[in-house]
């Protein structure tokens, strides 16, 4: 049986990957009404990081060192304007379906675990007043929490 993915091409194979990450990005950057520079740099910063850790998997790793050339282009396509959050979550969701079948279930789960730390890092990016209470806020921590739900992450 032919998988959903198996007929991409190598550059609508890793749009579909990228997509996870930058729904992640918009659907945390945008879940307090606004999407600001600090969560879009902190979005760069944890990207190149991921990119660059060894304990990584290499698939995984090739897959975000890609993303921060593509990220203005990426963001600008799926903002919170045009998709719905419903979109971006089914995005996400799709990203992570297809890293499993492109790579396998095991790459998955790490991809799926890299996801999660990916939101939770955008939303501490401008949390908390003068650095006092929380650094992630209700409403991102709730998408946090849809996330790891939906992708099954602990």
């Amino acid at each position: 049986m032919a998988g959903k993915y198996e007929s991409l091409d190598s550059d609508r194979l890793a749009e579909v990957i990228l997509s996870g990450p930058v729904g992640i990005f918009i659907l945390i950057a945008a879940a307090d009404g606004e999407i600001d520079n600090k969560e879009v740099m902190s979005f760069i910063n944890s990207v190149g990081e991921i990119g660059g850790k060894q304990q990584v998997p290499s698939q995984i790793r090739a897959i975000f060192k890609a993303l921060p050339n593509s990220v203005k282009n990426l963001i600008d396509e799926y903002t919170p304007k045009q998709e719905t959050p419903e979109k971006l979550y089914d995005l996400v969701l799709e990203s992570s379906e297809c890293v499993k079948e492109t790579y396998s279930e095991e790459i998955a789960q790490r991809f799926n675990g890299i996801l999660v730390e990916l939101a939770t890092n955008i939303a501490k990016a401008s949390g908390g007043f003068f650095g006092l209470g929380s650094k992630i806020d209700r409403s991102e921590k709730k998408v946090i929490e849809q996330l790891k739900s939906m992708l099954r992450v602990k």
